[in-house]
């Protein structure tokens, strides 16, 4: 039976009325999912996790996903910087982003993939990341480690991974090997319905 996603959970097996069921957390989640980001190959989809419970001759089946693909946005040209400051921002954004976004600007799905940050996020980003303006959504400030200087390295840093992931999408690897690369130039906005009835 597809999932359409990955199960990382350990299985639990239980007994009602006298049939065995096995049960599994299926989702990405945990240290290694959220900061390794969510596996790129063909049918795994589903960002959001969801509790599965198996049975001998069970007979229903997953509904089948309705994936959108969102495509990256270039970052606006004026984001530049010095090897120097590019340098210092993969440094910086190591040390504190990538917990949470992703240890290769990939995030696990759970966390915003800031490859996928539009104009207005870069133009908001000093607010965000110093200032806290997202605070309440559970994104911290950082104003008492990162300078304003560090915070634009950061973000020109970004930035870079973002041009770089666009020419790798813009390259033949993605059309030569789809189901290594086939989902990794889009960002997968699903709509499903959880619900599954036995036939």
């Amino acid at each position: 039976t597809a999932v359409h996603t990955g199960i990382i959970a350990a299985p639990v097996s239980y007994e009602v009325d006298g049939e065995q069921y096995v049960a599994v957390v299926a989702g990405w989640g945990g240290a290694f999912g959220t900061t390794a980001g969510v596996p790129r190959h063909k049918g795994n989809v589903l960002e959001e996790g969801r509790v599965l419970a198996f049975k001998l001759k069970g007979g229903a089946e997953m509904p089948a996903p309705s994936v959108t693909h969102v495509n990256m946005e270039v970052p606006p040209e004026e984001i530049t910087a010095t090897p120097e400051q590019l340098f210092n921002g993969q440094q910086l954004y190591a040390q504190y982003c990538s917990t949470c976004h992703g240890a290769a600007v990939t995030s696990g799905s759970q966390i915003p993939d800031l490859k996928y940050l539009t104009e207005s996020g870069y133009a908001r980003w000093n607010a965000i990341v110093r200032m806290g303006v997202l605070e309440t959504l559970g994104m911290p400030k950082f104003d008492h480690v990162l300078t304003e200087q560090d915070s634009e390295d950061v973000k020109a840093f970004v930035a870079e991974a973002t041009r770089s992931a666009i020419a790798f999408c813009a390259s033949t690897y993605p059309k030569d090997f789809p189901e290594l690369f086939g989902t990794s130039c889009t960002k997968r906005q699903v709509a499903n319905e959880v619900s599954v009835e036995e036939p």
